[in-house]
């Protein structure tokens, strides 16, 4: 998932996003025609753990090499 995806959800008008051009046509149609209460417990579900876990990821990483150079 990338932060394409992110932008698209939390866009208020999904048909005119420039993100979802980035999306397949079947994907494109399904998000379109989802709920407003569908789209935000995804982003709340979904998303919003991806991102963190990238964060923790990307800390444990630095903090890696950081142990690597001494």
């Amino acid at each position: 998932m990338s932060n394409s995806s992110f932008n698209l959800i939390l866009s208020n008008n999904t048909t005119t996003s420039p993100s979802i051009i980035s999306t397949s046509p079947a994907v494109r149609a399904y998000w379109i025609n989802t709920t407003k209460p569908f789209q935000l417990i995804y982003v709340f579900i979904v998303m919003i753990p991806l991102i963190i876990a990238q964060l923790i990821i990307l800390i444990l990483l630095s903090k890696l090499i950081f142990l690597v150079k001494w």
